[in-house]
């Protein structure tokens, strides 16, 4: 059966005809220099990469022509004092300035040159070559990394104690807060606030020591790691838009609780290759069209065969409440009252990998549970065109809706990672319109594992 002619092909077409957002962008920058501002001839690229498991920010990446002379002469000296301010506005299908959304907003960033090359150095006759000359002669491709103001500050903070009577979550939620709100920048560029998802897990513990000099970025894994535990899910952390936000890394189990969810619906490739408008916005949900087909990565079985499905270690808590047995002059000590041992799943062979941690000896459960979690799902990516990716948020929690034997199929999923591409459409330096595309990585559960 076509797939159009199903109850998912009826809701893609509902998202189409819904017709929010707008297929085109106008990006436009200028550089800061300690002799002026610099205003790029076009904006090539603007890529940002997100990395929900390993980063805590974004990674931003801006390519842009700029005249050689000006590049020589203003840029290049401020090499270690550059900003940049990039706009961008929605340009509606007949171009022009889209009336539904006039601006998507300007962002002022620290800026970093990925190329140290000197063209005032590198060009003949140095002394005969002025900044206008060299302007009329010649244009450079720059690429510069860039940084949030207010992250900058943050990455270089550090912090340290003995924390007394408080628990884990609200300690990590304490320290952000007490973080930002130490951050030096003008108020569009302040921390507003975290969105933290709250742990199973809220006692209360009599202290908490975190070594002094522990950079903030490393203090919610450190505690996560050596001081009880946050989530079994795994943790993480990162800051976008202005938020913080604190969750379970693999929980893909919270769909109906979250306050805000995410819809995909997956055509087959090339069956419908250039829509202009890709999602639509129904309260809390966000659902988005992968016109581009899923591609699933699956290594769980083979990490379960070669680090283990499961976990033991002494835990040091039962040393203490009633782990030894006093029988006349004897202390009896039993290896099941000691030791936790636990899987994440069984083995359908019947046959599980139970390795011993790595920490022989800990109270930490919760950590230890969130080693086996990343195991315990299906790496997926898709790419979303014409994208809104103001949209999506850290951790969202994930539907994917997918036609297969004859049958509309679901599978749970949560955000992982995302890479936003703003490319220049054309090969001139009229055009001024991008296209802005997104691949989105999920972690999501094995199809094998789904009820039925």
């Amino acid at each position: 059966m076509d797939l159009m002619k199903t109850p998912l092909g009826d809701e893609v077409m509902r998202i189409v005809n819904s017709r929010q957002g707008d297929p085109n962008t106008y990006i436009d920058a200028v550089i800061h220099t300690k002799f002026g501002d610099v205003p790029v001839m076009r904006v090539l690229n603007h890529d940002t990469m997100r990395d929900y498991t390993t980063q805590y920010s974004d990674e931003i990446t801006l390519v842009a022509i700029v005249p050689s002379g000006q590049m020589a002469y203003r840029v290049h000296p401020s090499r270690n004092e550059l900003e940049v301010t990039i706009t961008g506005a929605p340009m509606a299908q007949h171009g022009g300035i889209s009336g539904k959304n006039r601006e998507l907003g300007a962002q002022r960033f620290r800026a970093v040159l990925k190329s140290a090359n000197d063209p005032a150095l590198e060009a003949s006759s140095r002394e005969l070559l002025g900044e206008t000359a060299m302007d009329l002669q010649n244009i450079e491709v720059v690429e510069f990394q860039l940084f949030s103001k207010a992250m900058e500050q943050f990455a270089m903070r550090s912090c340290g104690g003995i924390y007394r009577r408080t628990a884990v979550a609200d300690l990590v939620r304490s320290l952000l807060l007490q973080q930002m709100a130490a951050v030096d920048v003008e108020d569009d560029y302040k921390p507003r606030g975290i969105d933290m998802v709250d742990p199973v897990d809220a006692a209360i513990r009599d202290h908490i020591v975190i070594p002094h000099g522990t950079m903030v970025y490393d203090a919610p894994g450190y505690i996560h790691k050596h001081c009880g535990g946050i989530y079994s899910s795994g943790l993480s952390y990162y800051y976008q838009d202005d938020y913080w936000y604190v969750y379970p890394t693999y929980d893909y189990k919270k769909f109906e609780e979250a306050s805000r969810q995410l819809v995909v619906i997956q055509i087959p490739e090339n069956k419908l290759p250039s829509l202009d408008y890709t999602y639509m916005v129904e309260g809390s949900v966000v659902s988005i069209i992968a016109t581009g087909g899923l591609h699933l990565d699956d290594t769980s079985d083979i990490d379960k065969r070669s680090s283990g499905n499961g976990v033991r270690f002494a835990d040091a808590s039962k040393f203490f409440e009633g782990g030894v047995e006093v029988n006349g002059n004897k202390a009896l000590m039993s290896r099941g009252k000691q030791n936790n041992e636990f899987i994440s799943s069984k083995q359908k062979s019947g046959l599980n990998n139970v390795k011993m941690s790595e920490e022989r000896i800990s109270a930490n459960t919760m950590y230890q549970a969130s080693q086996l979690a990343s195991k315990e799902g299906v790496h997926v990516q898709f790419v979303w065109q014409n994208c809104d990716p103001s949209l999506i948020r850290p951790g969202m929690q994930t539907k994917i809706y997918y036609y297969k034997d004859g049958q509309v199929r679901q599978m749970a999923a949560v955000v992982i990672g995302m890479q936003i591409a703003n490319g220049y459409e054309g090969t001139g330096l009229v055009t001024g319109r991008y296209n802005r595309n997104a691949v989105i990585k999920l972690f999501a559960a094995n199809e094998a594992n789904q009820a039925k």
